[in-house]
């Protein structure tokens, strides 16, 4: 294990993490589901597929109403209904194209390590949980995880009621993300963030003030 992991596990007892990027290796395989539920030319999914790794922790309804408005300046109302099916939609092709979705390496090591320390873990992530949990189960971690906040609450309302429900001390939190929107959520409620590397359009590697891994190893 890299020595800035153990360190890290010596001064911090509560681990968030956010899920995509972070613990599988998703961003890419999601950014083509979401191309693929748009029937569109090739540039406008390279557009949809660019979108989403930079604006990873958005909900996926965000992402949708945005790629119908501001990419394929779509001018009708876009009503509930037609999220709900292209919702849908997301989750039939996703559920094919994630067939060789992995962990990120070394994140269950590492996770482990943290559940065997006593380590409080959680999970606040814009995934839904039922795709969160599926992966939990697969590679035998749900155990570890205290408890996971995903796409039905905000990112910052979550983070916020893990420090208050808990009388947390911010200085022994840390929040592993891979977006500069996760970096901006640690501002926010002034807990230390470190830089999950996996995905190049996040533009995090140019960014200072903050851990940068690649990954768990």
């Amino acid at each position: 294990m890299k020595k800035i992991l153990t360190k890290i596990i010596d001064t911090k007892s509560v681990f968030i993490f956010d899920f995509d990027g972070v613990i599988i290796n998703s961003m890419y395989i999601k950014g083509i589901t979401f191309a693929d539920i748009f029937n569109t030319e090739q540039k406008l999914k390279k557009k949809i597929i660019n979108y989403h790794l930079i604006n990873g922790s958005q909900k996926r309804v965000d992402k949708i109403k945005y790629i119908f408005s501001k990419i394929l300046n779509y001018k009708i109302n876009i009503n509930e209904k037609i999220i709900n099916k292209k919702l849908n939609e997301f989750k039939k092709i996703y559920k094919k194209n994630s067939k060789d979705i992995n962990l990120i390496d070394g994140v269950d090591y590492f996770i482990k390590c943290l559940f065997k320390n006593k380590s409080k873990i959680y999970i606040v992530s814009a995934a839904p949980k039922y795709e969160i949990n599926y992966y939990l189960r697969k590679y035998r971690l749900h155990s570890c995880i205290k408890e996971i906040y995903d796409s039905k609450i905000d990112k910052l309302d979550a983070m916020k009621k893990i420090l208050t429900n808990n009388n947390f001390q911010n200085e022994k939190c840390i929040y592993f993300g891979d977006s500069i929107s996760d970096w901006d959520l640690c501002n926010k409620v002034k807990v230390d963030f470190c830089a999950v590397l996996t995905n190049k359009k996040s533009k995090l590697n140019k960014k200072k003030s903050f851990i940068k891994i690649y990954d768990f190893l």
